[in-house]
């Protein structure tokens, strides 16, 4: 084999493996993340594309080719289509049937086209090898379906683009990072492309698969850095950030994963910046809140700022649909009202209305607690 042959097979099998890596870690690893099953099929895609175009390239005759051609063309026409289902369940967009339908229909036209090829020669105009490279290349010359595919692929590609960046101004910083992997990554296709379709790639090679395999590679870095599919999604709803009690949301470790803005009346300090941080690490000057979030039991929490306020802290803890427990909520209510209306209560109930002095009831309390609080020291002197 030409040695400058041999590294462009190195490298498209590399990227072949390097998505298969990803699409196994995704199936193992993170398989029960509310976002993984369409990173999971289309790395697999990706890499079964990678594989056959690697035999292509190694292939002596025009039959191989097209034995190799029908293998690519079995995982290719889907992979546009999976790239869109995927951003879009990333930022939470309601898929309807129909959009489905849709999707799908021109990867069934040229998965069909392709296989049928030499019926009508509408997809490939020209299966042949280029005779002006020193090792052989496959020169395909491309039909109306074989452009109709390419722009399909441009089409789900911006459609995917777009969808991201819609997102990405009302995202906290985490996510916009995440927007801008995905997007770095969904661009790489489109510049292959374009090299590709214009003759300008090196020896005509199609750098089609390796493009692929880095789009896998950015979304992964996306998902694995940022741990995007291990609690809680991009997508924040409205009513999460418009909610008057504070939620903070965190991982299996303890690690912070999102929060709505109400949760900084409690935790000021808190920042978007210090998400992936661990919770104690932030809350470890109050001492107090240190303590409600060690022993995770609901209780009232005071809050003393420049007003005090009053919370009541509850714990749920998150599970995903396979019903496997990846983290918990923190919910802080604001029951200020209620705990001064309490106290106003007691103190009615110590007054007289008449004099304004202490009645019975508020001297038998105090009665009471002296009581027990001797009680109290005599057992501790015992």
């Amino acid at each position: 084999m030409h040695s400058e042959l041999l590294k462009y097979v190195v490298i498209v099998g590399s990227s072949g493996v390097l998505s298969l890596a990803l699409s196994l870690y995704g199936a193992f690893k993170i398989r029960d993340g509310p976002r993984v099953k369409h990173y999971v099929i289309l790395t697999f895609l990706s890499s079964v594309f990678a594989f056959g175009y690697m035999f292509e390239m190694m292939s002596t005759s025009i039959e191989e080719v097209k034995f190799w051609l029908s293998v690519e063309y079995l995982p290719l026409p889907f992979i546009p289509a999976f790239i869109v289902l995927m951003c879009f369940n990333y930022v939470g967009k309601k898929i309807y049937p129909a959009f489905y339908y849709l999707l799908f229909t021109v990867p069934i036209i040229t998965i069909f086209t392709h296989n049928t090829n030499d019926w009508h020669d509408m997809y490939y105009k020209k299966i042949g090898f280029r005779s002006d490279t020193p090792f052989p290349v496959v020169d395909l010359v491309a039909g109306p379906f074989h452009y109709l595919h390419s722009f399909y692929l441009f089409v789900c590609i911006m459609l995917s683009i777009i969808v991201l960046l819609m997102e990405f101004r009302k995202s906290v910083f985490q996510f916009q990072m995440q927007i801008l992997l995905m997007v770095f990554g969904l661009l790489t296709p489109i510049i292959a492309s374009y090299f590709y379709l214009n003759k300008l790639s090196p020896y005509g090679i199609d750098l089609g698969p390796v493009s692929i395999g880095l789009t896998c590679l950015f979304h992964g870095l996306s998902i694995f850095m940022f741990r995007s599919f291990n609690v809680v999604p991009i997508a924040r709803d409205t009513v999460f950030e418009t909610m008057q009690e504070g939620v903070i949301v965190l991982n299996q470790k303890g690690i912070v994963v999102d929060f709505n803005n109400a949760v900084r009346q409690v935790i000021p300090m808190l920042h978007h910046r210090m998400v992936g941080e661990h919770i104690l690490s932030i809350v470890k000057e109050n001492k107090a809140l240190v303590a409600i979030i060690q022993e995770r039991k609901e209780c009232d929490y005071r809050h003393e700022a420049e007003v005090i306020q009053h919370f009541h802290v509850r714990f749920s803890e998150v599970y995903n649909t396979s019903q496997v427990y990846v983290g918990q909520m923190i919910t802080f209510s604001d029951v200020t009202e209620r705990v001064n209306m309490q106290e106003d209560l007691r103190k009615l109930a110590s007054i007289d209305g008449l004099t304004g002095v202490y009645n019975r009831t508020f001297f038998v309390r105090q009665a009471e607690e002296m009581f027990i609080s001797l009680m109290k020291r005599s057992v501790y002197v015992r």
